[in-house]
């Protein structure tokens, strides 16, 4: 390389519909497996039953299925990589953002949790499976972004 020659960088793929697709599904399926290890732990190891409202708005709680689990887990993943394409799609800056935005749902995520009539062994575990699910789906999503640009 000659002095007063630069070189150029190859031009970051962009992402396309089909990547955003697969790591939003990656990202379900990792984070609703991670949080269905800890209900079976939480569950039979520890035996500690994990109660959800039964349907939303109530405060009737009943037993966590892991149907449920995987339910809202995929609601967060969907959510997530909804906003992930937007702000790809939307701004320069869209990393920083989304990592900012998904810190900021995480914490108001706690709220609902915090007063829920359970035990404080509950809302732990159930606390734990909120961060699991988002640092899964954090993680994957921006895997995305390493791996397309």
């Amino acid at each position: 390389m000659s002095l007063g020659t630069t070189t150029r960088q190859p031009a970051a793929r962009p992402t396309t519909l089909t990547d955003l697709l697969r790591a939003g599904l990656i990202a379900l399926f990792v984070a609703s497996g991670l949080n269905l290890v800890l209900w079976a732990l939480a569950r039979y190891l520890l035996r500690l039953p994990l109660h959800l409202p039964s349907r939303p708005g109530v405060l009737d709680l009943a037993p966590a299925s892991p149907g449920q689990i995987v339910l809202v887990t995929a609601l967060a993943a969907v959510g997530a990589t909804l906003v992930w394409g937007l702000l790809l799609r939307l701004t320069r800056w869209a990393r920083p953002l989304f990592l900012i935005l998904a810190l900021l749902v995480l914490l108001l995520s706690f709220g609902p949790l915090l007063a829920l009539p359970i035990t404080p062994a509950e809302q732990i575990v159930l606390g734990l499976m909120h961060v699991t699910a988002a640092v899964a789906i954090v993680a994957v999503l921006l895997r995305l972004d390493r791996a397309s640009g």
